[in-house]
């Protein structure tokens, strides 16, 4: 989820088969008080959301946890989990093949599903 400042439209609407146009336009002084706000708000979602999908993410090392930690600039409004096999994880379905993997319909398997996950050996 991103939180940004809003932005004009212009609307156009038929109403009995008249065309009425309306632009909406926010006021400029807007931007500059909430903007600090909205990137406040902006950090807090991205942590919590870091935070709360930690005991989801599978972990025999914790190189998965710790890429998403490295790979996230909180405030941007993205995770981002640098680990190479971090897509074959999020997918949920063995892949098989050289890179790039095909999908199969084969499920993953883990210990303590759903919470933290860890590879059956």
């Amino acid at each position: 989820m991103k939180i940004e400042t809003p932005r004009g439209a212009i609307i156009n609407v038929n109403a009995k088969g008249k065309i009425i146009k309306a632009k909406l336009e926010w006021n400029p002084q807007f931007q500059k008080g909430w903007e600090t706000r909205f990137g406040k708000a902006q950090k807090f979602v991205d942590s919590e959301c870091l935070r709360h999908s930690d005991k989801l993410v599978p972990f025999r090392t914790g190189f998965l946890k710790k890429s998403g930690i490295l790979g996230t600039k909180i405030g941007s409004g993205e995770l981002n989990y640098l680990a190479p096999y971090s897509r074959y994880q999020y997918k949920g379905k063995v892949m098989i093949g050289h890179p790039p993997k095909r999908v199969t319909r084969i499920p993953l398997k883990y210990q303590f599903a759903p919470q933290r996950r860890c590879f059956l050996v």
